[in-house]
């Protein structure tokens, strides 16, 4: 795939929503504006939670990449829950206005559980929930939390406790109480945030493949992972299997055929754990979190297509809101370590690759490796052989998106997994990274190696989709 090297830049403006004087409302209006209240409260919890979970990893983060990365989520969540209660103020401004209390659907009665304290603002709330212990936490004075377990007991011989709870602010009691109605809602959110916090890994068997420089299979290994499910709604689920951490050799080794200059030098690499795809993001994934399917090659289990980087970063943050883990691109590090899967081979078949094995452009075969099917579009995930860690599709079908700004060469790049998000120029918004290769590809552009040389964040491409990643830090 020719990439087209043009710069790319976006200005991000943000800007405050006045505040509306309180208004007369309709019955319905009510009810609209009510609604709208409850599913800002679910945002906020949610929000407070993930961003709980990234100040207690910044407490134990060494690495300085990764505590700066941190540290921008946690700035993103915090004016995000800062949005969230200006929002709700103003909500909340309206339905109490003594011209809708008077004959209209009446809200939850909070005078007898709340006091009389102000409104925390978000840097307040997200501190508080940030500092939450798995058992009697003080919160301050006048708060506490009693014996509020981080993981659920079994259903089966006991329930969960809900919280004992004191001197709550009237935010935290419309948060609350906005999940299920007044009364409701302390014995739901609790479990809700349990599984927010704990991962139930399921393991499973697979077998992979080694082939010869002709492309035929000299051995067959049976193998397990473990993996966790998403469940997206709809029937729709992700499976995301979980990558050991390690110490890799990124790069090819000079003696490489069809080697490019921007694959050296090789360098050291160490991964931490992390959970990637088991397949590429499919087309009915993208349409449960977007709402919509820009496919060229239509089918609900073939790799979304035509997304740019922008579309790829938007998704992880729809499915990181929906599900209360962080999704994100995977670095590039990230990607070939998890393409290598232990092998240092051009592929991770072995010496070379045929059509059986993977979905490209046999027209242009590599080594010694007849030519094969030459399908041009996209297949359904998952029916060929996957590696040695249980991914499948991580060459061919369609290029990943990384997050990584495209560098000619690894000079200077992280050691520890991250990304490299300048290029040599410190400039953060250039051309963007893309691995794998694609169904319209030459075979040598599938190794595990290769490096597309870039291409704009807001191109969109037919050979084009990603996978995403899950931040391990529970």
């Amino acid at each position: 795939m020719g990439a087209q090297k043009t710069r790319f830049s976006r200005t991000i403006m943000e800007s405050e929503t006045p505040r509306q004087p309180p208004q007369n409302l309709s019955p319905h209006q009510q009810r609209r504006r009510e609604e709208e209240r409850d599913r800002l409260q679910q945002e906020w919890a949610v929000r407070s939670e993930k961003v709980k979970r990234i100040r207690n990893a910044l407490a134990v983060e060494n690495s300085v990449t990764v505590k700066f990365q941190l540290e921008q989520q946690l700035q993103d969540e915090e004016i995000e829950l800062k949005r969230l209660s200006n929002e709700l103020d103003e909500i909340e401004a309206v339905l109490q206005s003594p011209s809708n209390l008077r004959g209209a659907a009446k809200t939850p009665d909070l005078s007898k559980l709340a006091t009389n304290a102000p409104i925390r603002k978000p840097s307040q709330e997200a501190s508080e929930q940030s500092s939450l212990h798995p058992s009697n936490t003080t919160l301050n004075s006048n708060e506490k939390i009693i014996q509020t377990p981080t993981t659920p007991t079994n259903s089966t011989t006991s329930s969960p406790r809900p919280p004992i709870i004191t001197n709550w602010t009237r935010r935290r009691v419309i948060q609350t109480v906005g999940f299920t109605g007044a009364g409701l809602g302390l014995a739901i959110v609790i479990p809700r945030l349990w599984q927010y916090n704990s991962l139930s890994l399921q393991t499973f068997q697979f077998e992979t493949v080694t082939v010869d420089a002709q492309g035929k299979i000299t051995s067959r290994h049976n193998q397990e992972a473990k993996y966790f499910i998403e469940n997206l709604g709809n029937g729709v689920t992700l499976e995301m299997v979980q990558i050991p951490g390690g110490t890799f050799t990124m790069g090819s080794p000079a003696g490489e055929k069809d080697r490019e200059s921007d694959e050296s030098p090789q360098y050291q690499v160490t991964v931490p754990e992390f959970f990637m795809g088991k397949y590429e993001v499919t087309q009915a994934q993208y349409q449960a979190i977007m709402g919509t399917n820009p496919s060229f090659f239509k089918g609900e289990k073939r790799p979304v297509e035509k997304v740019s980087w922008d579309d790829a970063v938007e998704f992880c943050k729809k499915l990181s809101k929906k599900t209360g883990r962080t999704y994100r691109l995977p670095s590039e590090a990230e990607w070939e370590y998890a393409c290598r899967a232990g092998t240092s081979t051009p592929f991770y078949y072995g010496e070379t690759i045929t059509t059986d094995l993977l979905n490209y452009n046999s027209n242009y075969p590599y080594g010694a490796a007849p030519k094969g099917e030459y399908r041009q579009q996209t297949t359904d995930v998952g029916i060929f052989s996957p590696n040695f860690f249980g991914l499948y599709d991580m060459c061919g079908n369609v290029y990943e998106w990384c997050q990584d700004v495209y560098n000619s060469n690894y000079q200077g790049a992280p050691t520890d997994g991250s990304p490299w998000l300048t290029d040599k120029d410190n400039n953060i918004k250039v051309l963007k990274v893309l691995r794998g290769g694609s169904w319209l590809s030459y075979a040598k552009d599938c190794r595990c190696a290769n490096r597309n040389n870039g291409l704009a964040r807001e191109v969109r491409n037919g050979d084009v989709g990603f996978r995403v990643v899950a931040v391990a830090v529970e």
